[in-house]
């Protein structure tokens, strides 16, 4: 069997891209380099890499069209634009409207409870007031309990 005729790659050559010559000279393969670990890995991350490049421009590819179809021309973009800016700002008007009635919800109550703090600072015993005033005036106030009850619900 000729040389010329051998199909196997050269061993000695295995670091290096070889080339399989049909006998008129034409490249009928190329055979690629034996890699180590290291260079196989770099290989992976490199087509990892590529591919994921390849989807994002696919990607986006696809995102201009779908822009293209959905808005043929800058007016009716801009029509839309606007539109959405419009629902847009009664959102954030509807918000704004919302703390400002919050803001007074808060203000009320702070009021309240504001006035019922100097209420019963002023039912407070004075501090040398003896135990026995304390405990009838809790009687007092805990007797009127049911009565206020009442008047709330009322």
């Amino acid at each position: 069997m000729p040389i010329a005729d051998c199909r196997l790659p050269t061993a000695d050559c295995s670091d290096r891209e070889q080339r399989e010559l049909s006998p008129n000279g034409l490249t009928r393969r190329k055979i690629e380099p034996t890699y180590s670990a290291r260079e196989m890995a770099e290989r992976e991350d490199r087509a990892r890499e590529a591919a994921v490049q390849a989807a994002r421009l696919t990607d986006e590819r696809r995102r201009e069209r779908a822009l293209l179809v959905r808005y043929p021309s800058a007016a009716s973009h801009d029509r839309e634009r606007n539109e959405a800016l419009v629902q847009i700002d009664a959102v954030i008007q509807a918000a704004q409207k919302r703390i400002a009635e919050l803001g007074e919800d808060r203000k009320k109550i702070d009021e309240d409870l504001s006035s019922t703090r100097r209420t019963r600072a002023r039912r407070r015993a004075p501090r040398g007031a003896s135990s026995t005033t304390t405990r009838r005036a809790w009687r007092c106030r805990t007797a009127s309990l049911p009565n206020r009850k009442k008047r709330r619900s009322a």
